[in-house]
């Protein structure tokens, strides 16, 4: 999950971006300017300047921001190929409301993805990992879960 201070970001285009889409990187936008301008890093630089003063700038997109952090209580991540799962070791709750699995990574550093891992499906407590109601979304579309 990405964050930012303010809650918002600046979206920049791609060369193969077309019509409002825009893949391009986007940076957190770290203030405001005095005369209300969205103000980021140009990495560049080093120096904060408005988003819009930067190639390519698209627009600025408003995005939900961590509030809070749950126990795990218990859920695990489980994959489809079988690899031993990765316990949950958090909730990551954003101003939406929304709870995003957190887990570490091999250097045992936390880690919050938007998405599951490739494969990856979520397992409740007291479930094994064959009967969790969430492996289905996994499975190839035409052919039953076995």
């Amino acid at each position: 999950m990405n964050t930012s201070p303010t809650g918002w970001y600046a979206l920049y285009r791609s060369a193969t971006d077309t019509g409002h889409r825009a893949t391009g990187p986007a940076r957190p936008v770290d203030g405001w300017g005095t005369d209300g301008a969205a103000l980021v890093v140009d990495e560049r630089t080093g120096r904060r300047q408005p988003a819009d003063s930067i190639p390519n700038f698209a627009r600025l997109q408003q995005t939900p921001s961590i509030v809070t952090v749950l126990p795990g209580q218990g859920w695990r991540i489980a994959y489809a190929n079988g690899a031993p799962a990765d316990p949950v070791i958090g909730w990551a709750v954003d101003s939406h409301g929304y709870g995003t699995p957190m887990i570490t990574d091999c250097e045992g550093m936390a880690s919050v993805d938007e998405e599951l891992p490739e494969g990856g499906f979520l397992v409740p407590p007291g479930v094994r990992p064959e009967d969790s109601p969430y492996r289905s979304r996994i499975e190839p579309q035409g052919k039953p879960p076995q």
